[in-house]
C-alpha cells in the first residue's frame, strides 16, 4: 500500500513532523504559504528559516497551493494557534 501524506504548515513543528513521517511514506507534501520556503525545501532539501542545519528527507516536496494536497490519504494540520484565534474569533 502506498501512503501519501500532507502536512499543512512548514514552520518549525510542521517541518519536524514531516521529517519524522517522510521515511514511512511514498510521498509527503509540505504546504508552505511563502514561496521562498517552498523553493528552499525543493531545491536544497533545507528549511533555511526554521531548521537551517537539517537536511530534509528526499520524499518531502514543498507546495504553495493547497489544491496540490487534495488527493492525499492523510493530513496533519500544523499551524500557529494565534492564527486560528485571529481568523475565527475576531
Amino acid at each position: 500500500m502506498s501512503l501519501n501524506v500532507g502536512v499543512i504548515g512548514a514552520g518549525a513543528m510542521g517541518t519536524a513532523i514531516s521529517q519524522c513521517i517522510a521515511p514511512n511514506t511514498n510521498k509527503l507534501l509540505l504546504y508552505a504559504r511563502r514561496k521562498e520556503i517552498c523553493d528552499d525545501i525543493n531545491e536544497g532539501h533545507i528549511n533555511c528559516e526554521y531548521h537551517p542545519s537539517v537536511k530534509l528527507h528526499e520524499n518531502i516536496k514543498a507546495v504553495n497551493d493547497l489544491c496540490d494536497l487534495k488527493m492525499l490519504m492523510l493530513y496533519f494540520y500544523v499551524f500557529l494557534h494565534q492564527l486560528c484565534a485571529r481568523q475565527w474569533f475576531s
